[in-house]
């Protein structure tokens, strides 16, 4: 993960699962006031689904006859299963569309010229797919950071927000080339952009957890 300098307010992370996906944010300020317990600080958003509260929603997109957006996640779910049969003859279904990019072998095979079926077989290129559910993950963190009402202005977001978008370890250069051009297609810009291996940020969780000291189980470790 190329490391960028950058004067923003807000960090963003998208997780764009293979069923799931979501996104968390914090503030360079608290990671800067609150240099042993910043983890405590990242906000995550919670979906509605149902009579619970999720903090990811199913990686689910729903377009009309036209290929405009109509719902992601649960949204997407609830709107596709409550249309009649014609109804959803005229629309595009993806789910777990992540899947379909490798081959039988297991083998990722993704390009920009990269084909995606929906569940009825209609095609559509994959980096539209990719652009159109980043574009509402990023617009929902827009919507719901105005709704909290912060008195935090985040507008330009390109000058503002600083966006990580995590993939698998195992995709190589284009891969992540196709992952940064989708998200420009959704409106985030190159400057913005981090792209983050799985693996990685995990790690970087991991450093700064805070480890308590449990002196009885070290004592069992001392010699005699």
């Amino acid at each position: 993960m190329a490391s960028k300098a950058r004067d923003h307010i807000v960090v963003v992370a998208i997780d764009f699962g293979t069923t799931y996906s979501g996104y968390a944010y914090s503030f360079l300020s608290d990671f800067i006031k609150y240099k042993t317990d910043h983890l405590n600080k990242i906000h995550i958003n919670n979906w509605n689904c149902g009579d619970l509260m999720s903090e990811k929603t199913p990686t689910t997109l729903l377009l009309d006859k036209n290929k405009e957006f109509v719902s992601f996640g649960y949204a997407a779910e609830n709107d596709y299963s409550s249309m009649t049969e014609e109804k959803r003859k005229e629309h595009y279904y993806f789910r777990r569309f992540k899947m379909m990019l490798y081959d039988k072998d297991g083998k990722l095979t993704l390009t920009r010229d990269t084909v995606l079926k929906d569940l009825r077989d209609k095609e559509m290129p994959a980096i539209d797919v990719f652009a159109r559910s980043i574009e509402y993950l990023k617009n929902e963190f827009v919507k719901k950071f105005e709704e909290r009402n912060l008195q935090v202005s985040i507008t330009p977001l390109n000058e503002n927000v600083t966006w990580i978008l995590t993939v698998p370890a195992i995709w190589d250069e284009p891969a992540k080339q196709f992952m940064e051009e989708a998200a420009e297609l959704a409106g985030i810009s190159k400057e913005s952009l981090l792209i983050c291996l799985e693996p990685e940020a995990a790690a970087v969780y991991c450093k700064w957890i805070q480890i308590e000291r449990d002196d009885d189980a070290l004592n069992v470790m001392k010699p005699g």
